[in-house]
């Protein structure tokens, strides 16, 4: 006796169909890889005593690679003031920039990580073209690239991807908030990220700042309700193009003064001057994105 078989309904076919011809779409799923970065604190314009003269450095980049071969260094102090070859002094406790001076013209660099192959951290997308959710999330209409909808996907608690609409004018930054990005439409319009490794380290983003310690860059914008630096920093990566933001510890509570206006292409270096419990930070924008 045979069994009957039960004929799949036509809509079945077509799907199963649809799922083994692996269409490009879902194949183009990618991770970022890890990278390690190095990471070191400035501080402009400041001079301490100490320290052990470098004369085999010529150049801050010779100085800096050379701290970090030696594996007692904690830091450097450089002075560029006068004509070439720089001068490098190297310093081996992490106290060194505690007892120094405002003096223009020279800069201190304080080892944070050697980044040893231990310490790597990568934020993790995997990255679906011509893609898109079936419920869009929450427009940011104030975002039209992708490394900022990133960012701010990266920066918003229980964010965990973005949709992202790149033929439109201008382009659309759609964040998933807390919700599902299960059921996916295929369309031409859109691309998607889904959030994979969030990485502790990388989402304190402090790698992606460059601290300027008693320093101030003239024409920043006073933002008189954020007085904390998380919130000046969160503030300005939230920024289509901020890359600088000031904390003035002159008051109580401190003050942040943003970039409102213009990207790192405006930067004028003769902006940026001393001043006293004031500490600049620049961001690299594409840290935030690539770790």
């Amino acid at each position: 006796m045979t069994k009957n078989i039960p004929q799949l309904p036509i809509i079945i076919i077509i799907v199963l169909f649809f799922i083994t011809t692996l269409p490009s779409f879902l194949v183009n799923a990618q991770l970022s890889p890890a990278v390690c970065r190095i990471s070191w604190i400035l501080t402009s314009n400041t001079y301490s005593t100490g320290g052990s003269l470098d004369s085999s450095s010529t150049t801050v980049d010779q100085c800096l690679n050379n701290c970090l071969v030696d594996q007692y260094c904690k830091g450097v102090q450089t002075r560029t003031t006068i004509s070439s070859p720089v001068q490098c002094v190297r310093f081996y406790t992490e106290q060194f920039g505690v007892n120094s001076a405002l003096l223009v013209g020279y800069d201190q660099y304080l080892l944070q990580s050697r980044c040893t192959n231990t310490t790597g951290c990568s934020v993790r997308w995997e990255f679906w073209t011509d893609t898109k959710s079936f419920t869009l999330g929450i427009r940011y209409q104030y975002i039209t690239d992708v490394p900022t909808c990133l960012v701010t996907c990266l920066l918003t608690a229980n964010c965990i991807g973005i949709d992202f609409k790149k033929f439109s004018t201008p382009n659309e930054c759609y964040l998933h908030v807390g919700d599902s990005m299960q059921k996916n439409l295929f369309t031409q319009e859109y691309d998607q990220y889904v959030l994979m490794d969030r990485c502790v380290n990388v989402n304190q983003y402090d790698r992606c700042w460059t601290e300027r310690r008693n320093s101030q860059y003239v024409g920043l914008q006073l933002q008189s309700t954020l007085t904390t630096l998380a919130s000046c920093k969160d503030y300005c990566a939230r920024l289509p193009s901020c890359v600088l933001i000031d904390m003035d510890y002159n008051s109580s509570p401190p003050t942040c003064w943003i970039q409102m206006v213009g990207g790192i292409n405006d930067i004028i270096s003769s902006n940026l001057i001393p001043a006293q419990n004031i500490i600049n930070y620049i961001l690299n924008r594409n840290c935030l994105t690539a770790c």
